[in-house]
């Protein structure tokens, strides 16, 4: 799940960003006016803030984009980042920031269903056609990201 780092015609890429298997974190208990979704992967996060009343308690299939409204960020710290530096009132010193990278293109793409034996919608959420930037001059397009995850709501 490491990251790789290259230089290529004098700009940053950045091969792989890869956040498969890893579960979503959220601050304090989910609930449907969540906004602020993350995964963790040792110095790296991957940073979902999603549309209002994004969480409804109803099957349907949604599309937004990224960049507009939704918004996707990729950081790489300069050590291994925990959920608190996220959810802390007084924002944390450390890690640092080494480099963040902000979607400027692609797909969110959320299916609610209604799980009938739990009681509950799960939500699936996933990314296409991803496309950050660092500046005018580096840029990733990641084409491998698809899943971001899923969580479920208690239909009572």
């Amino acid at each position: 799940m490491a990251t790789t780092i290259a230089c290529n015609d004098g700009g940053l890429e950045v091969e792989n960003i890869d956040f498969n298997g890893i579960n979503i974190s959220y601050c304090g208990t989910l609930d449907l006016e969540e906004e602020l979704l993350f995964k963790l992967n040792d110095r790296e996060a991957l940073i979902l803030e999603l549309p209002n009343n994004f969480f409804t308690l109803e099957e349907k299939s949604r599309e937004y984009t990224i960049g507009s409204t939704a918004q996707l960020i990729y950081r790489i710290f300069d050590e291994k980042v925990s959920a608190s530096y996220f959810c802390a009132l007084i924002p944390e010193v450390t890690p640092k920031v080494v480099n963040s990278y902000e979607a400027v293109g692609g797909k969110l793409l959320a299916t609610s269903t209604l799980n009938a034996e739990t009681n509950q919608y799960d939500y699936l959420i996933e990314l296409q056609e991803v496309s950050f930037a660092l500046n005018e001059n580096e840029r990733i397009t990641n084409l491998s990201i698809d899943e971001f995850g899923q969580l479920s709501f208690s239909a009572n």
